[in-house]
């Protein structure tokens, strides 16, 4: 499971910070400052170190004295500042999902499920119990990590808004997704995951970063809780 999801990470990775330089809305020395704090961001990963701004302007010091973005550039509320955070984001994404990925085992079984034949035979109760809820849990993980494999990163990459961006289509569509996708999708709206991630839902229903960045348009919250429950 970890080098799959590695192997995503890093496909995601590469998309967003592709995504991100190509905003024609930036100079070219704001590019150049990017590239940087993406190189400072990946020898900080490399070295199991914290990201952040922090870290990232004194990792640039080493690699280009006198010539990187300055840590205030970095924090501004600005155009430039906003690409910089967008970079170290990036990373910071990259380097959650590697490692969570090495944290969780999905076992591999020869059946699919526990046969019922066997579960009726454990005693006490209790434990027969808990053996249908942990298979319970084990068939959602398992659904859940077929759909992750199956994303793509232009599924996951914010790309710019503009007039000409075509409208999100019914929310009537919900009735097609699976119990595990609107479970999947109401575990993507719980505030404590959320939190963990780096993420929160502003007044309006917008999805926000640590940083005040705004990643999705108003609404999107209340469309997917519409959603989740189908």
């Amino acid at each position: 499971m970890t080098s799959v999801v590695q192997n995503q990470a890093e496909q995601v990775l590469a998309a967003s910070l592709e995504t991100a330089l190509a905003n024609g809305r930036i100079r070219e020395k704001t590019r150049s400052g990017m590239r940087k704090v993406s190189e400072a961001c990946r020898r900080i990963v490399e070295r199991k170190d914290e990201l952040t701004i922090a870290n990232v302007v004194r990792v640039m010091s080493e690699l280009y004295p006198g010539d990187h973005p300055a840590e205030q550039s970095v924090r501004n509320s600005s155009l430039s500042g906003d690409a910089y955070k967008q970079v170290i984001a990036a990373w910071k994404t990259h380097a959650e999902a590697v490692g969570r990925a090495k944290k969780v085992e999905i076992p591999s079984v020869g059946s699919e499920d526990f046969p019922d034949t066997l579960l009726n035979v454990v005693e006490p109760r209790s434990a027969r119990l808990l053996i249908v809820s942990m298979r319970t849990a084990l068939r959602n993980m398992r659904r859940q990590f077929q759909m992750l494999q199956s994303i793509t990163p232009e599924k996951l990459i914010r790309h710019e808004v503009t007039s000409e961006t075509p409208v999100l289509p019914a929310i009537e569509r919900a009735r097609e997704f699976s119990e595990a996708e609107r479970e999947a999708i109401a575990m993507f709206l719980d505030p404590i995951e959320m939190g963990a991630r780096g993420f929160n839902w502003d007044s309006v229903g917008r999805l926000c970063t640590e940083s005040g960045e705004v990643v999705s348009r108003p609404g999107l919250r209340s469309a997917l809780e519409k959603a989740a429950k189908g």
